[in-house]
């Protein structure tokens, strides 16, 4: 998200709340002002029972012929009344007054329920007000930080995928530039037929680094569609990794540094090329980012029903920042301008989806002192194999 659309964002979000705030104290006032009126109607009631009382009283209303009759004392005059027609007249006429008598007068005052009817009734209206507005404010903070996270995640990705594209075009531009200048050497000179195969042999390198560079990209587009399929089969995992550690070991940067500790016979199910693959890119990845000279193990051992594989450097570790990202798509530690390692982005995002369909589970832990272990987590297979990963 930009600068002015992030402005705009916090801008809209500030005012919806504040004018959401002003709408909820606006009704409580409300509220409070509409109870309010409710108890002056009731006290303007109230002193329209007193003058019936005292018209009534002087009209000798009250008075029983049964000689029930009490002295009253009421508005600084004598009356003569039978109580119980006083209080059948306000029970009738205003059942929200009581008569208040004391030393053979009376008054009239408001029913103090009724009072704290109104006054329950005002705050249950406000915590209403109140808890309406909590669940309102949690739902459009929710939504908006939901929006945000999804306009951070975008931009992470626009930049991930930038840097994307500035990597693949310098992998494709140093083999394609490589090969092109060899091709142009074998044209343009007379070369001794040893000098014609070393060219050809190189320019078969490049165009291998093309091709598996490709493969990485349609590979990591597979995994993307929701009907891929992994081919299973029951699998030597132990014949494959030592097989793996042999080839690599092979290659310039991991030639003497391949370090293996691998137990016979750990039996799992998956694809032997997708394994393969993963077995390559943690094993290359590991000598890419570790010193020269530093040895890369590889373990492997069955535990509790478990394959348990380890590739183990003693690099410059992972950050526990970088651990929570480094599986995602596109993600490379540091800026693409200024790193130094080649790379694409895909290649523990690929690594991480093929375990994840074959049932396992991968994991990055810190190598103490120093370094980085990548932990991988298969079922295991009881029982000895006849296949291998041939």
């Amino acid at each position: 998200m930009t600068f002015k659309p992030r402005v705009t964002f916090w801008f809209v979000i500030g005012y919806i709340f504040l004018a959401f705030g002003w709408w909820t104290f606006a009704h409580i006032d409300d509220n409070g002002r509409i109870q309010g009126l409710r108890k002056e109607l009731l006290e303007m009631k109230r002193v329209q029972a007193q003058r019936d009382l005292y018209a009534n009283l002087l009209e000798t209303k009250f008075n029983s012929s049964a000689g029930n009759n009490y002295t009253l004392y009421f508005n600084g005059r004598v009356f003569a009344a039978d109580t119980v027609l006083v209080n059948a007249f306000f029970d009738v006429n205003y059942p929200e007054m009581e008569l208040d008598f004391f030393e053979n007068g009376l008054t009239v005052i408001i029913n103090p329920a009724v009072i704290a009817a109104i006054d329950q009734k005002e705050t249950n209206r406000t915590l209403m007000f109140i808890g309406e507005g909590l669940v309102f404010v949690s739902l459009l903070i929710w939504g908006f930080m939901t929006i945000f996270r999804s306009y951070k995640e975008k931009d992470e990705l626009n930049l991930m995928q930038g840097n994307f594209v500035m990597s693949v075009t310098h992998e494709l531009k140093t083999p394609l530039a490589s090969t092109k200048l060899m091709l142009q050497t074998l044209l343009k000179r007379k070369l001794e037929e040893s000098q014609v195969q070393k060219l050809v042999g190189n320019s078969l390198e490049e165009i291998n680094r093309l091709d598996a560079l490709i493969e990485k990209i349609l590979m990591a587009s597979r995994f993307e569609n929701p009907h891929k399929h992994i081919q299973r089969r029951n699998i030597n995992l132990s014949e494959l990794c030592k097989d793996s550690v042999e080839r690599l070991s092979q290659t310039a940067r991991l030639e003497g540094r391949l370090v293996s500790s691998i137990e016979d016979n750990v039996n799992i199910q998956g694809d032997v090329a997708l394994l393969i693959s993963v077995l390559t890119n943690l094993i290359e990845n590991a000598g890419k980012y570790a010193p020269g000279d530093s040895p890369v193990r590889v373990i492997l051992r069955q535990q509790h029903q478990q394959a348990i594989l380890q590739v183990i450097d003693e690099g410059p570790g992972i950050s526990d920042l970088d651990k929570k990202n480094i599986f995602k798509k596109f993600y490379r530690i540091g800026n693409e301008e200024t790193r130094t390692a080649k790379g694409t982005g895909l290649g523990l995002f690929i690594v991480k989806n093929i375990i994840s369909d074959m049932g396992g589970n991968i994991q990055v832990k810190d190598n103490l002192p120093k370094g980085a272990i990548f932990e991988i987590i298969m079922p295991a297979l009881e029982y000895e194999l006849q296949d291998t990963f041939s």
